[in-house]
């Protein structure tokens, strides 16, 4: 009877016990839950304290609450974005809240317009289109303007008016980009029938009609310039700035003048505002100059900005005073060349000299360029960049003639005007002359480098192509140093050398190895030899690899000059052992082993 009073405690209690797992884990999956919203919490009022660097350190370490909160790692990405991170750094944290997919204080739509916003900043435009579509789908509420008629169904309350509004002009803005202008005009009617007092569409019209050719935004950019100009009375209070930008497509110089006098009344002129002005005799060129190089921003001088003010001034005195300011300027000076607000360039001088280059064409936030330059100021060492985070480091001689070159633990030494290579060409800024002006020897304009964009990029074909010799670590030998020598690009001969003593050499045939000698037990002897097998046409293994094709290695232990060791490295993997046990010069004992 207690066996079986026994089986049914058994049968009545075995659900408990199963069910227990399931418990712990709705348990583990709530405190994970109501930890990562504390965290979330913690985050959000960092950021609301505009402490963005403790927030993102914050939110840096709650890579364990990404699986069970979208919005920890949305606000990563925003807050990796105002850190200036690289942006490749905010989509991933991006698509780790697409991949969760737990949303609680924010949205998908939110992270599809940062994503939006940072591949318009990557100038994928079509990319950001796609990513706004989404957006759409996902919250049709969002009024994204697809037709004539999307104003009578859309909702005159959006639920949140901030992400309405944030895609409408990301979805300007990536039309912009995009070679035919005509769906951005069609878009940009549409948003201003729409929000007719936006200021902020206004000012992409303005800016995209300004960098039109000539300044000539055609006939329907035109009808849209004469549109904001006559909502201009009513959007000034709202955005000042707009008065400057607004000033070259007035046709009537009073109005113009009126205008922009009216906007630097208010006393915060920006410093794009100078060229517009200038031109319309607002300030002399001495009060240019005192403007232009007031209360210089962190970010430096744009580059173009330079070019425009210096070409509009026309005293003499104040032409050379401007061009001493420059020549003696410490700080940087950035290139936007299409006006997105983002760098594609920057450079760092001081007392006039060139310091550093930093070349970022794609605007991802990593440079794909870095040069360094002597305290003469000529380019020294440069940088550039591969995939994976890899990099080459170039030391020039004499510019651009290659001195070494460096890539990971190879250095590649050059011959003498062997190598030559020149990522930069060098301009000069205020270097243009009135008729009749002169400037003294050495002064004529600051030197400002630019990328080459007719150089190829180098790579490890290249390095080797043009070395004299290689050097890297010895890969048997801790300490020591390999020698590879070329010929044309082509291995001749390396020798490995531990604190001045050869421990190792290997001859080349037709730029691969044929035969190594190494002192293995450092006695000054080398008693190992090794053999390597022809390499075939699709061999895919590098000539500095040439470990890869091993095919018999042989050892005399004893100095009698017979090779008493012997193993033999067959393609399949397969080595054969072989040993000389009584000394009469015959491997008489063999072992086969399976290596793979």
């Amino acid at each position: 009877m207690f066996p079986r009073f026994l089986s049914v405690l058994l049968i009545l209690i075995f659900p408990v016990f199963s069910v227990f797992p399931q418990l712990d884990s709705v348990a583990g999956a709530a405190l994970s839950s109501a930890a990562a919203e504390q965290f979330l919490e913690e985050a959000g009022r960092l950021i609301g304290e505009d402490r963005w660097g403790e927030a993102l350190a914050l939110l840096e370490r709650g890579a364990d609450f990404a699986g069970v909160s979208s919005d920890i790692s949305y606000l990563l990405a925003l807050a990796r974005r105002h850190e200036g991170f690289p942006l490749p750094a905010v989509l991933e944290a991006l698509a780790r809240a697409a991949g969760a997919g737990r949303w609680e204080k924010y949205s998908p739509v939110q992270a599809y317009l940062l994503e939006a916003e940072t591949l318009i900043w990557l100038r994928d435009y079509s990319g950001a289109l796609r990513i706004l579509d989404r957006a759409e789908q996902g919250s049709p509420e969002i009024w994204t303007f697809s037709g004539p008629e999307s104003g009578k169904d859309g909702g005159d309350i959006p639920p949140r008016q901030e992400d309405q509004s944030q895609a409408v002009i990301l979805r300007l803005l990536a039309l912009k980009g995009l070679p035919d202008q005509g769906e951005f005009c069609r878009r940009l009617r549409l948003a201003l029938d729409r929000c007719p007092r936006d200021p902020r569409l206004v000012e992409i019209l303005f800016l995209w009609a300004a960098g039109r050719e000539a300044g000539n935004p055609g006939s329907s950019g035109r009808a849209l310039v004469d549109l904001a100009l006559r909502r201009l009375p009513f959007l000034l209070d709202s955005s000042p700035r707009l008065a400057y930008l607004a000033a070259p497509f007035i046709r009537d110089p009073e109005e113009a003048w009126r205008l922009v006098s009216a906007y630097r009344a208010l006393g915060k002129a920006e410093r794009e505002s100078l060229p517009v002005s200038i031109d319309l005799g607002l300030v002399d060129d001495g009060q240019a100059v005192e403007e232009f190089f007031a209360a210089i921003p962190e970010a430096g001088l744009e580059k173009n900005l330079i070019q425009r003010v210096w070409s509009l001034l026309r005293s003499r005195e104040d032409r050379e005073f401007f061009r001493k300011r420059l020549l003696t300027y410490s700080g940087l000076i950035y290139s936007d060349s299409d006006g997105d607000g983002r760098s594609e360039a920057r450079v760092r001088y001081s007392g006039g000299i060139l310091r550093e280059y930093s070349g970022d064409a794609d605007q991802d936030g990593i440079p794909e360029l870095r040069v360094l330059f002597s305290s003469g100021g000529l380019p020294l060492q440069a940088e550039q960049v591969l995939g994976g985070g890899r990099g080459i480091w170039v030391e020039w001689e004499s510019y651009p003639a290659v001195l070494r070159a460096r890539l990971g633990e190879l250095v590649f030494d050059s011959a003498p005007g062997n190598f030559y290579f020149a990522p930069l060409r060098l301009t000069r800024l205020a270097a243009e002359l009135m008729p009749g002006e002169s400037a003294p020897a050495g002064e004529l304009g600051l030197p400002y480098p630019e990328a080459d964009t007719g150089q190829a990029r180098l790579n490890l074909r290249t390095l080797v192509s043009h070395a004299l010799s290689v050097r890297r670590p010895s890969r048997e030998f801790p300490g020591a140093i390999e020698h590879i020598e070329l010929e044309q690009g082509v291995p001749r001969r390396a020798v490995e050398i531990l604190e001045g003593k050869i421990v190792a050499l290997t001859e080349f045939s037709l730029g691969r190895p044929r035969l190594q000698r190494l002192d293995l037990d450092l006695d000054g002897r080398m008693e190992t030899v090794r053999h390597f097998r022809e390499a075939s046409v699709d061999d895919d293994a590098e000539p500095l690899d040439y470990e890869k094709i091993l095919e018999l290695v042989e050892t005399d232990r004893d100095r009698d000059g017979l090779y008493e060791i012997g193993e033999q490295f067959l393609p399949n993997g397969i080595v054969i052992y072989s040993w000389d046990t009584d000394g009469d010069g015959i491997r008489d004992y063999v072992e086969t082993r399976n290596n793979e």
